[in-house]
């Protein structure tokens, strides 16, 4: 089985370059317990989305999270309104490294898909760069039950359609990647996230995101 775990969204400055806009927080604390879907603006998209599951066994930080079996669901959170430049942080575990995959994407204001992090048995951790059109690993080999913090920066203004990331493995924060263009290249702004879960053909895993936030949360 494989789950995912989400909890507290907010965004933060891009480093030296536009005014950052802060448009989505949430811990899901005060969310009351089963299906996030319907609570807090998460809606359907595709598949299996009930099984994005509010609980508070497993989490990063706070009371509660978000789990989510990998098997063909996806849901997405749209945002009060779009933003140009910012930084997202969240954090993530998988229990088995070797099963299930899990996507956190950003969408423009037309919904489609900008591009994100992805976790799978194959890449680790990767994102997708689309200077050379394929992906990219952060962490090529992720250790199970291991929380790693992501970072997601972007600055439409000044880097165009680009994003650089960074993530920490629980001791230290790696260097920012390059700028490099997202999987959709043709975007003004980002209006929300969407979560994709499936089965890569390793069965289903179990995998944990908590602590959406604009705010570094390891300091």
């Amino acid at each position: 089985m494989s789950l995912f775990l989400i909890s507290q969204g907010i965004l933060q400055p891009a480093t030296g370059g536009s005014p950052p806009s802060v448009v989505y927080s949430q811990n899901f604390n005060t969310l009351n317990d089963g299906n996030l879907r319907n609570q807090d603006g998460w809606s359907h998209r595709d598949g299996n989305s009930h099984l994005f599951q509010v609980q508070s066994s497993i989490v990063f930080e706070g009371a509660k999270a978000v789990s989510v079996v990998t098997d063909s669901a996806q849901l997405r959170r749209n945002w009060d309104s779009a933003v140009t430049a910012g930084s997202f942080y969240f954090a993530l575990r998988s229990a088995d490294v070797t099963k299930g995959a899990f996507s956190l994407d950003f969408i423009r204001p037309d919904g489609s898909d900008i591009g994100g992090i992805r976790l799978d048995p194959t890449l680790g951790i990767s994102f997708f760069n689309n200077d050379v059109g394929s992906r990219a690993s952060l962490v090529a080999s992720p250790v199970s039950n291991q929380w790693y913090v992501v970072e997601c920066q972007w600055d439409r203004p000044v880097q165009g359609t680009k994003m650089r990331y960074r993530i920490h493995d629980g001791t230290s924060w790696s260097a920012y990647t390059s700028w490099h263009f997202t999987y959709q290249d043709t975007w003004e702004s980002v209006a929300g996230l969407l979560l994709i879960v499936w089965d890569p053909g390793t069965g289903p895993g179990t995998v944990y995101f908590d602590k959406f936030s604009g705010v570094n949360p390891v300091l």
